[in-house]
């Protein structure tokens, strides 16, 4: 019987106030590591954020985040972020050719290149192949030169993907926590302002833009 070592991945720490494509960013743009504000003067940077706890059930930590690399730019105190370099990205295309050439659908827009780029090896998934030359080059959301494999999908079902019906006469009611920050988070609105997400709890004096 062979014998396989499994090597214990080391515990990861990273900041999650800053999306984790920032990371893999920095890193296909040749940029080993990058300062932010967020998490300064904070236990994060600061080092002792719980990573792993021990199992005998005690509740105490076994492994703790060590302090961060901090630099004070213009007055303003920043944490030093190491960037992220995959060693493989995995991403679904909706189309791709034989060359790689990748073709992306809606939201998948967003992060699928990047993280292709970021990795060191990027296997490519797509629910159609087609033949070298069929893709039109304007149409093409990432070059082949930076897929490896390319597979074809064959699970293309999307259970994130969930259909609700609101009830029309609870139509903007929002109760519990979320209910909560969204009337505290109204009362900070002023006119002319812009806003993601309009609340049911928008004062009706206020005009905000969406």
């Amino acid at each position: 019987m062979q014998q396989v070592q499994v090597r214990r991945a080391a515990p990861l720490c990273y900041n999650e106030g800053i999306h984790i494509l920032t990371f893999m960013c920095s890193s296909l743009s040749g940029i080993p590591a990058f300062y932010t504000p967020t998490g300064a003067g904070t236990i994060y940077s600061k080092g002792g954020v719980p990573i792993q706890y021990k199992t005998d059930g005690s509740g105490k930590v076994e492994v703790a985040s060590e302090p961060r690399e901090t630099c004070v730019f213009d007055g303003i105190e920043y944490v030093m972020e190491r960037a992220l370099k995959p060693n493989v990205s995995l991403v679904k295309a909706a189309v791709a050719d034989t060359r790689g050439n990748l073709i992306f659908k809606g939201t998948a827009q967003n992060a699928n290149p990047d993280c292709a780029m970021a990795g060191k090896v990027c296997l490519a998934e797509a629910e159609t192949i087609v033949e070298a030359g069929e893709l039109d080059p304007n149409e093409v959301h990432l070059s082949g030169v930076f897929v490896h494999k390319v597979l074809l999908a064959t699970d293309n079902e999307k259970p994130i993907e969930r259909l609700k019906l609101g009830d029309a006469e609870k139509k903007g009611v929002v109760k519990g926590g979320r209910g909560r920050i969204m009337r505290r988070a109204a009362k900070e609105f002023k006119n002319g302002m812009y806003v993601n997400l309009v609340s049911p709890h928008t004062p009706g004096e206020i005009k905000v833009l969406h």
